[in-house]
């Protein structure tokens, strides 16, 4: 059962190797009479992080990020950004009494394309690889002394992919986005505003 996990999970990736390649290459394939857009913009978001083997006891955390990316003519593009999630806290199910101060980064890139319509509005699927950072953390004994914590980090990286729909104008982008993540260590679920400059 678990090398038929594995090699899901394999297969997986190197799908997502492959359409992004597809998708990266076809992004620059414009001509001379047309031209791509590039865009530059932040976000604000909510999430939901859920960790192995711990409980989360806040359930939302709390996540802003950056953005730069590029859109061709026929639609194809490319978008390289960063997001960072605070205000996570867990405990743990395997040792009673321990809790866990999480603070998860993302960087990523993710080939993208983008359906513009006649009114304004834009849909755009993202699917691409995240390599992502927790550090956290570990109080043993809370009771004993709230200030003894360890500090750990795990890193990692996995597929990543996302979808964004909003308003799209000459120079403004504004939207609203939903992103998944699901690594060995951590799955990220979230979604929010994002605003962009295209130039």
């Amino acid at each position: 059962m678990e090398e038929f996990k594995i090699t899901s999970k394999n297969g997986f990736r190197a799908l997502v190797v492959v359409l992004s390649g597809i998708m990266t290459v076809s992004a620059f394939a414009e001509t001379e009479e047309q031209k791509g857009v590039f865009r530059a913009g932040f976000d604000f978001s909510l999430a939901s992080l859920e960790v192995n083997e711990l409980e989360p006891s806040d359930e939302i955390a709390i996540a802003w990020g950056l953005k730069v990316g590029y859109e061709s003519p026929n639609g194809f593009g490319v978008e390289l950004g960063s997001r960072k999630y605070v205000n996570a806290n867990f405990f743990s199910t395997l040792i009673p009494g321990t809790d866990v101060t999480l603070e998860h980064s993302i960087l990523y890139v993710l080939p993208t394309y983008t359906w513009a319509y006649s009114n304004n509005t834009f849909l755009r699927a993202k699917l691409g690889f995240g390599r992502w950072a927790s550090d956290y953390a570990v109080n043993i004994d809370p009771e004993r002394n709230s200030n003894d914590r360890e500090n750990r980090t795990e890193t990692g990286i996995d597929p990543y992919l996302g979808i964004e729909g909003g308003f799209q104008f000459k120079h403004v982008e504004l939207g609203l986005f939903y992103d998944y993540q699901s690594a060995d260590f951590v799955e990220v679920k979230g979604g929010g505003i994002a605003l962009s400059y295209r130039f």
